[in-house]
């Protein structure tokens, strides 16, 4: 399927293959639920049959079908990184695509250069077709957690959670029982609150489901169920973010919960030893950068403050500045703001 998208982005025009592709999907005046039926006949002879439209319509705009084929091949098959996340020890964690059809890897790197594979996509399936969606790692970097999905999904993950000092997978949603595993996911994203307990997100628009991880006197660690948690807003820059009516709680690696008294927090920008600094919502509802400081009282600051009319689209922190994107239309700005001086420049 990957092939295909590319390979008709390379020889069609945008325009051109939006319009084919509408008329062949929206052909059929009907409504779509058989297309969520995984082992529906129907949807199997559907996408048979548009595989085949999309195919024919290729070999006929080509200037050479087999040319640009073996392009796009070339192009899909060299090894590369998707996702890597820093750990203690100049050590890391890569997600590695060797190529099409070809196996994705967990690996850990260490110092010396030496790689090991934790797991790879061919424990599932053998085609090529499973992904790697997101990682995490516990705040003390003994336990690696994987959501994995089939590719071209996005309401059905599952979860893989890899020991790192046994070197074992402790839990496997897509082989656990029913009552075991879990799953479904709603969202890919797993935080951490501290070394030994998680949380995910659930079609729930108020809660979250919470588990923890134990472990016995042998070492052997397993997956225990621990209730609902307050919704998650999301997880960056080693920063956790849950939210219930009145307050929002984060979590920060190497650091105790922080509880604020507003839940209309939009992202986080970047944390460290001092502050975190998130994107919030204002009053008139455009967005607002304020920092949480650790002073001990965990004192907030309003770092600057809604412009009308312009809306702020992320920021990002860089030594003792902040960069702010807004846009009105198609007008985009970027501000730099002085966190010592507290000024903005243009």
């Amino acid at each position: 399927m990957r092939f295909v998208i590319i390979l008709t982005l390379l020889t069609t025009s945008l325009h051109s293959f939006a319009n084919d592709l509408c008329q062949n999907l929206f052909a059929y005046r009907d409504n779509y639920p058989w297309l969520e039926m995984r082992k529906g006949v129907r949807r199997n002879e559907f996408r048979r049959e548009q595989n085949q439209r999309t195919f024919s319509d290729l070999k006929k705009k080509a200037v050479s079908y087999k040319s640009v084929q073996e392009l796009v091949r070339s192009i899909m098959d060299k090894p590369n990184i998707s996702s890597s996340i820093q750990l203690a020890g100049n050590r890391k964690i890569i997600v590695q695509d060797l190529g099409l059809s070809k196996p994705k890897q967990v690996v850990l790197v260490k110092p010396n250069g030496i790689s090991d594979v934790l797991f790879d996509s061919f424990d599932w399936k053998r085609n090529g077709t499973f992904n790697f969606v997101d990682l995490s790692v516990s705040p003390d970097e003994r336990y690696v957690t994987a959501t994995v999905a089939g590719n071209g999904t996005i309401d059905d993950f599952n979860l893989v959670i890899f020991d790192l000092v046994t070197h074992k997978i402790i839990h496997d949603s897509t082989k656990a029982k029913p009552n075991q595993a879990i799953n479904p996911i709603h969202a890919p994203t797993v935080a951490w609150l501290n070394s030994n307990h998680f949380v995910v997100s659930t079609e729930s628009e108020t809660s979250s489901k919470a588990y923890k991880i134990e472990t016995d006197n042998r070492g052997s660690a397993k997956i225990k169920e621990d209730g609902l948690a307050p919704m998650l807003v999301g997880s960056q820059s080693n920063v956790t973010v849950l939210r219930d009516k009145t307050t929002t709680y984060l979590y920060q690696r190497g650091f105790g919960e922080i509880q604020i008294p507003f839940t209309d927090i939009e992202s986080v920008i970047d944390a460290d030893k001092d502050a975190i600094y998130l994107l919030k919502t204002g009053k008139h509802k455009w967005k607002q950068v304020v920092r949480v400081n650790r002073d001990g009282t965990f004192s907030v600051d309003l770092l600057t403050d809604e412009v009308r009319g312009s809306v702020t689209d992320s920021a990002i922190k860089f030594d003792d500045m902040l960069a702010i994107y807004r846009y009105n239309g198609t007008r985009r700005r970027v501000d730099l703001f002085d966190l010592k001086t507290k000024q903005v420049t243009h």
